[in-house]
């Protein structure tokens, strides 16, 4: 499936689209995605205290949601599973000013590094393929979905 990508700049930031519906405006975008890392990473820091945390992230190709999971010191690795090359190319370059780096691979990531891995592939997929209780923290950061195809991930399975 091919996305039409759009990057609006403008004098504070960009505005990130995808189809036509904004992803991510760099002015606000901070509001969304520590409420949706933090509670979830605070909330496991807790049921699992003095555990490594595991953290999967689906979709989340912009690197954001995985900025903000790594400033927990006790998530040890991020699993980020993205289907769209071309958005993980931007998490990696144009947005890297934003995500600070959490996409880089070690030794040229100033947050990430070896604690994230990246997978290109559909998430319903890859999680399909994962034992149970594999993860301590599932984050879904996925785009709107606007065809049927599009709600698989959503479903029971």
């Amino acid at each position: 499936m091919t996305n039409s990508l759009f990057i609006e700049h403008h004098a504070h930031g960009l505005a990130f689209y995808i189809n036509g519906d904004l992803q991510f405006d760099s002015a606000d975008e901070a509001i969304y995605h520590e409420h949706l890392v933090l509670p979830a990473i605070a909330l496991a820091s807790q049921r699992f205290p003095d555990t490594p945390l595991r953290v999967l992230i689906g979709g989340g190709g912009d690197g954001l949601a995985a900025r903000d999971a790594l400033r927990f010191s006790q998530v040890s690795d991020i699993t980020l599973v993205d289907y769209d090359p071309a958005v993980l190319e931007l998490g990696r370059t144009v947005f890297q000013p934003y995500n600070r780096g959490s996409l880089l691979p070690a030794p040229d990531a100033p947050l990430g590094g070896s604690r994230v891995t990246v997978f290109t592939q559909e998430a319903f997929e890859f999680i399909g393929a994962l034992p149970d209780a594999y993860y301590h923290v599932v984050i879904c950061d996925f785009t709107c979905p606007t065809r049927p195809a599009e709600t698989q991930v959503y479903s029971r399975e």
